[in-house]
């Protein structure tokens, strides 16, 4: 029972803290002030460089990076199945019950992130493919950076 709760403990506290890492000081209103000099300096430089700060996304490529998104998190969630199997197999001291229940959620892990690397690979070829053939580009090459003039 302890295991498990540390165990809930730790999958809360890695989904939690990413989101809690991107949070902003609004108690200090003149750290925003120098947070929008900066960013209105580097749009500056972006374009001076010949380079584009348009932020815009269409719909289509919204959804492509939110299936993309919850593929990877899927992806993660098995494999932290596989490792508390793992774990569980570790500490079960030679008891054939936990042995064997370690041994279901090993294989069912596996067999998730099996299915979740499929459906991942087979969304990155439709997404290509219908792409290539709409004319949208996945992956743009990168920006060219025009030759400097004397």
């Amino acid at each position: 029972m302890k295991i498990k709760v540390i165990f809930v403990f730790l999958l809360v506290a890695i989904l939690v803290l990413p989101f809690l890492a991107q949070a902003t000081n609004t108690a200090n209103p003149g750290l925003l002030k120098d947070e929008n000099k900066i960013i209105n300096s580097a749009k500056i430089v972006t374009k001076g460089a010949g380079y584009s700060n348009e932020f815009e996304f269409s719909p289509s490529q919204i959804a492509i990076k939110i299936i993309q998104y919850l593929l990877s998190f899927l992806g993660v969630a098995f494999f932290l199945i596989i490792l508390y199997a793992g774990w569980q197999w570790l500490t079960a001291g030679g008891n054939e019950e936990q042995v064997t229940e370690a041994k279901n959620w090993l294989r069912n892990g596996v067999i998730g992130l099996v299915i979740i690397f499929g459906a991942y690979l087979i969304t990155s070829f439709v997404i290509s493919q219908v792409g290539g053939a709409t004319g949208y580009q996945v992956n743009p090459p990168a920006a060219t950076v025009p030759p400097p003039t004397s």
